[in-house]
């Protein structure tokens, strides 16, 4: 491809016409290619997701093993949680229990027999929602 413009993921999303539909990956998709198992030799996961070079890295690596169109960028939905004030470290424990507030919300997180819990309160309504990972 000459020019990024021209990719067809792009104009899929510009709704140009396009030859067939285009293909992207998650990166839970990446993480059994034995490249992605060579970096996290090296790195933990938390290394991996914070330094900008290597999430880059295996970003592309199912794109050039299998030519996707696309990838979505190599990350975890947890990572702006730090900056909110709630940091966390990935690991064999998984989140560090504790009680969490976010303006209205307040989140708790604590281990129980049926996994770990993570309750939401929004403290302004009142309403409160509670999720079980299960172990």
């Amino acid at each position: 491809m000459s020019n990024i413009k021209d990719s067809i993921f792009l104009k899929n999303l510009r709704g140009e016409p396009c030859d067939r539909t285009p293909i992207w990956v998650m990166r839970q998709a990446g993480r059994y290619l034995p490249e992605y198992m060579a970096v996290r030799k090296k790195l933990s996961f938390n290394e991996l997701c914070r330094t900008p070079e290597a999430a880059c890295e295996v970003t592309l690596q199912p794109i050039r093993r299998f030519g996707f169109d696309a990838a979505i960028l190599f990350s975890d939905i947890l990572v702006p949680l730090e900056p909110m004030g709630a940091p966390f470290q990935f690991g064999d424990g998984g989140l560090t229990p504790g009680t969490y507030t976010f303006g209205s919300l307040s989140i708790e997180i604590f281990p129980s027999n049926e996994g770990l819990v993570i309750t939401i309160l929004d403290t302004d309504t009142g309403e409160q929602t509670q999720v079980i990972i299960p172990e």
